[in-house]
This record gives C-alpha cells, sequence and structure tokens, in this order.
C-alpha cells in the first residue's frame, strides 16, 4: 500500500512487483484507484519489489517512487487432491493417457505456479498391497501456471503389456508441500496402437467392417450417419478421403471384401426399402441388388474371379441363405431353414471356391458348420 500524497480521490495508480531492484523483468503489473493493491501467485519465502506511480486523467504517468522490498511468507498450505482422475488407451501400443483436473495450491484456492510439479506412481500389482509414495512415482510432470479446475493430462509409455496399471497421483507446489494422493485408477495396457479414423456424428462407425489388400493397405467400411457406407482406404501408413457409398441409403449391417486387384466390394442392408444390396467398386461404385426382403448379410467372400458369394440371414424366415454373383446376376439358395438359424454367420472359400459357411443356430444354441 502507498500514501496518496495530496493525489484527489479516485487517481489512478500502477503498481509493479519485480525479482529486482531494476525491474528489468516486471513479474506482475496492476492499475488500481485504491491506494493498495495485491500480487498473488508469488513464490513463497522469497524477496520482490515493489514500486507505483500516478497517472493523471489524460494517462499520463509520473515518475516511479522509490523501490521497496519485501519477503513473502512461508509457503505451509499443500494442494488439495486432484478429482476426475481417469486412464485410457492412449493409442500407442502399451500407452495409456492419465486424465484429471487439477484442484490447485493452498486447497482450492491458488494456481500452481513455477516450480510445481504433478508426480504419478503406477503399478501392475494388487493395489491394496502397493506401498503409494511419491518417492516411488515414475512419472514427473513440472508445470506452471496451472488453475484450480483445470482438465491435465501426460501420456505413459513401455508400460508392462497387457496388465492392468493401477495409478496415483500426487501435486506438490512450488514450497515443497504434497497433497495427499488420488483416489486410485486404473487401464488395461494394450499391445495394439490404434488411431481415429473418423469421428463424426453420433453413430459413426456403426457396423464397421474391415479388410486388408494383397500389398498391405487397409480398407474399411462403416454406416454413415446419418445415410449411406463410408469407406475409406489407408495406402502407404496414411488414410486417403472417405467416400459416401449409396448416399440416400438408411444402411444397416454391412460386411466388407477386397478383390486380388485391391478393388473394394461391400454387401449391405437397406434398411429402408427393405432389401439386400451390394457396391462394387472398379474405378466407379456400381450397385446391385441381392434379394428383396429383410436380409441381414453375415459374411462376404470374393472368388478368384472377383465375384461376391455371400451369407446372410432371411429375418422373416429364421433362415441362413447364401447368394452368388455368376458376372451377370445374382443366384441365392437357402443353406439351412430348420428353426431359427444364421442371424450371425462368416464364410470362408476353399481352393475349388467351395463355401463353408459357420453359424449360429438360436433353436438349438451353438455354433454349428455347412
Amino acid at each position: 500500500e502507498w500514501s496518496a500524497s495530496g493525489n484527489p480521490a479516485g487517481t489512478p495508480y500502477e503498481a509493479q512487483a519485480a525479482v529486482d531492484a531494476g525491474f528489468a523483468s516486471v513479474l506482475a503489473s496492476s492499475v488500481t484507484r485504491s491506494t493498495s493493491t495485491t500480487f498473488a501467485g508469488l513464490l513463497s519465502a522469497s524477496t520482490f519489489y515493489a514500486r507505483v506511480r500516478a497517472l493523471n486523467g489524460n494517462g499520463l504517468a509520473s515518475v516511479f517512487d522509490a523501490a521497496v522490498s519485501t519477503k513473502t511468507g512461508l509457503d505451509v498450505v499443500a494442494p488439495s487432491v486432484s478429482t476426475g482422475t481417469a486412464a485410457y488407451q492412449s493409442g500407442a501400443a502399451d500407452g495409456l493417457l492419465a486424465v484429471w483436473t487439477a484442484a490447485g495450491d493452498d486447497g482450492l484456492n491458488g494456481d500452481l505456479i513455477a516450480g510445481s510439479s504433478f508426480y504419478i506412481q503406477w503399478s501392475t500389482a494388487e493395489p491394496s498391497g502397493v506401498a503409494w509414495s511419491t518417492a516411488s512415482a515414475q512419472v514427473f510432470l513440472g508445470t506452471v501456471g496451472v488453475r484450480p479446475g483445470t482438465v491435465v493430462s501426460t501420456e505413459l509409455s513401455g508400460l508392462p503389456s497387457q496388465k492392468v496399471v493401477t495409478m496415483r497421483l500426487w501435486t506438490k507446489d512450488e514450497a515443497g508441500n504434497y497433497s495427499a494422493p488420488s483416489d486410485t485408477f486404473s487401464a488395461f495396457a494394450s499391445p495394439f496402437s490404434f488411431s481415429a479414423i473418423d469421428g463424426a456424428g453420433l453413430d459413426a462407425g456403426r457396423s464397421p467392417s474391415v479388410a486388408v489388400d494383397r500389398a498391405g493397405d487397409l480398407h474399411v467400411a462403416a454406416r454413415a450417419e446419418p445415410f449411406g457406407i463410408r469407406y475409406q482406404k489407408r495406402a502407404a501408413g496414411s488414410w486417403g478421403a472417405a467416400e459416401i457409398v449409396d448416399a440416400g441409403t438408411v444402411v444397416g449391417e454391412l460386411s466388407l471384401a477386397v478383390d486380388v486387384d485391391g478393388n473394394p466390394q461391400i454387401a449391405y442392408r437397406d434398411a429402408g426399402a427393405p432389401r439386400l444390396k451390394l457396391a462394387r467398386f472398379a474405378g466407379v461404385w456400381a450397385l446391385s441388388v441381392v434379394e428383396q426382403g429383410d436380409f441381414r448379410p453375415g459374411a462376404l467372400a470374393l472368388d478368384a474371379d472377383g465375384r461376391a458369394v455371400l451369407s446372410y440371414y432371411d429375418a422373416a424366415q429364421g433362415d441362413l441363405k447364401l447368394a452368388r454373383w455368376t458376372g451377370a446376376a445374382w443366384s441365392t439358395e437357402t443353406v439351412v431353414s430348420a428353426g431359427d438359424v444364421g442371424r450371425v454367420s462368416g464364410l470362408a472359400l476353399d481352393a475349388a471356391q467351395n463355401p463353408y459357411v459357420a453359424y449360429a443356430d438360436d433353436g438349438l444354441p451353438g455354433l454349428r458348420w455347412s
């Protein structure tokens, strides 16, 4: 605080704080019409310098008064416990993303300033048997300017594969005060890496199907939102632009296969008609109707000539059916009709192009093949 020194009430003042008497680097500045101000977030038990000057009605400033020094008190109040702790697979093999909501310094009140940090200890052992301690923390995250309520995250890598990893978190302020440990939180460290292909729409990615061509490129098809099929190809490690196939159709289940030339074919249920359809790409997408009615695709395979063979479910009759593209038309037949069979199925062709179908039998629960 300072004296008005004859200045009229309401005079604005500019106050500054710095770590050196020459104010080479101003840490904080405040303009106020009061004769006092407060600088928060300064290091505890440290020396700081302050100075002030008055501003006239045109904003012209007087010279600063003499700088004075003071020392902040020792911070003995620890940060509160961080909340909202959670862990997720990060996308990298054997990696997890730890997420939490910072509580702030001095309980729940202050920012975590320079010199503050987070500590995470993880273990694959039973949590009740772990000696949880900041001294055993494997992850250290230095931080500055974190306000209470800020969501913070960090990635943990190189974790033990195919293990459930349990964690606890501590917060340390710049004065060396530690919070109590957070609740334990855990996630499975998967050996698989993954990435987001598409995240648009509430139903994005429903009924996905994937195939790998002879060049090792990936092909993915899924139900688009709200209409059509969303198809994408990944070549040389990069995903290409998405294509919408049969854009005006309400699509149900689907199955994807790729021929020897890398051209995709997609069998799918047109839920609006209803009917079973196939989309085939050979420079452009060509659509054909396999059969009219409520039919659900099970599995799609392509023979040596790239012709589609499809197992599917007749929802009205509860039958397992098979369809073949002859090159000019569709040939369909009922494979099994006893009871309710073929609601889900898998299909493969042998060297002679003979089909083998594995299917679920809801009437006599079990997995069967034909």
